[in-house]
């Protein structure tokens, strides 16, 4: 059985190894909460990894570490469904972007809250984006829709 909110990522020599994925919408995380993630990588002698959903991984987690990560990290296990959406990815729209020509973090932090871990029986990822290079290989990873 699975430990809460991991998933299995490796057998080696009969030794299985798991993974967290924390959800950050948007993939907006403040260095404060990044610093505990390396520590909580650090303490249990795990690996971080940015991840192509705009998350932060912790890999390499024993299974009798993996509640004691998403304590140290206080947070819950982020949960989802095979047929959910389970990351909006974000461009950095006015915020961030010279190009940018709306709020599209504003616009996907809330497709976020309204959407995240909804079942959807086409994909696991959405996007907001306004330029079309963001569009770049994103056909085979999910639903990506220009919100205007």
């Amino acid at each position: 059985m699975l430990p809460k909110g991991a998933n299995l990522q490796k057998i080696r020599d009969g030794k299985k190894t798991y993974a967290i994925t924390p959800h950050l919408p948007g993939g907006f995380i403040k260095p404060e909460a990044m610093e505990s993630f390396a520590h909580a990588a650090r303490k249990y002698g795990g690996t971080l990894k940015l991840t192509s959903a705009q998350r932060v991984m912790i890999t390499g987690l024993q299974a009798e570490d993996v509640d004691n990560v998403w304590n140290d990290l206080g947070m819950e296990p982020a949960m989802g469904f095979a047929n959910c959406v389970r990351s909006v990815k974000i461009c950095p729209g006015t915020a961030f972007c010279k190009r940018g020509k709306q709020d599209s973090i504003k616009l996907g932090l809330e497709l976020d809250r309204r959407y995240i871990q909804e079942r959807d029986a086409l994909t696991d990822e959405a996007g907001c984006l306004r330029l079309p290079q963001f569009l770049l290989g994103s056909h085979n990873q999910g639903y990506w829709r220009d919100w205007h």
